[in-house]
């Protein structure tokens, strides 16, 4: 059984991890490199608006009065990209583990498991982990201040922690308090409140930091949906069965 978590979860991971760095790097890597444009000055969020007639030149002046960005060599730029996608694998095949193990407790208790149960599964870690915390902490651009880091991610734990939990009693308690409890736990880490700076601020435009958003969790939910088909279908073909021996025959 252990064997079969493994090579589930693994098959998985891998399946939905090229899809991610897919369509990450059509998706959200050029919002990325927009952001980090604006950041380092290149580009200016809607300079010279009072000055008269150049309401729709939006930062052209003072993109070429600001000082000249270094620019990336190409070897940098692979090598960054690069690590970034690293990691993207090495994450979507933790929670193909994750999400093999936990399929494993539920099948040997008797829960079928089969393609659609195994997109459930899927949607269920992306609202854990992506839309439940994603709620006090959307995902952000480069150039944007934020809150303390430790206490971001104490925060984003413990809300993934609760909506994981959450989700399981949504799909297996079998009265009314159980159902209760799950809305509690979705609810109490957003009453408690994400960790924020008093006074928001940030370089790039609020319509590509928008963009972002948008374009990240469509991403995560194409892994996630992705990664819970693979492992309910890994699950629900049969297991190999084992060797039957063959007598032989006394001469």
């Amino acid at each position: 059984m252990t064997m079969r978590i493994f090579a589930n979860g693994l098959f998985a991971g891998i399946i939905a991890g090229i899809l991610v760095v897919l369509l990450q790097y059509l998706l959200t890597e050029p919002l990325i490199l927009e952001a980090e444009e604006y950041e380092s000055g290149a580009k200016v969020h809607f300079a010279g608006l009072a000055e008269p007639g150049v309401m729709h030149d939006h930062g052209a002046n003072a993109a070429a009065d600001a000082p000249a960005a270094p620019e990336e060599g190409e070897e940098s730029v692979a090598a960054r990209f690069s690590l970034a996608f690293a990691a993207d694998f090495v994450v979507y095949v933790a929670w193909g583990l994750i999400l093999s193990a936990l399929i494993s407790v539920a099948v040997a208790k008797g829960h079928k498991i089969s393609l659609q149960t195994g997109l459930l599964w899927g949607l269920a870690g992306f609202v854990a982990v992506h839309i439940a915390p994603g709620v006090g902490l959307a995902p952000e651009l480069p150039g944007i201040p934020a809150a303390d880091l430790n206490a971001r991610q104490l925060w984003w734990i413990g809300t993934v922690l609760a909506a994981a939990a959450a989700m399981g009693l949504f799909a297996f308690a079998q009265n009314p308090v159980g159902i209760a409890v799950g809305i509690a736990l979705l609810v109490i880490p957003h009453v408690i409140g994400a960790p924020h700076l008093a006074q928001l601020a940030g370089l790039a435009p609020p319509s590509l930091a928008g963009e972002y958003v948008a374009r990240s969790y469509a991403v995560a939910m194409a892994g996630w949906s992705l990664l819970g088909l693979a492992t309910g279908w890994l699950w629900s073909r049969p297991a190999d069965p084992a060797p039957v021996p063959v007598p032989v025959e006394d001469r």
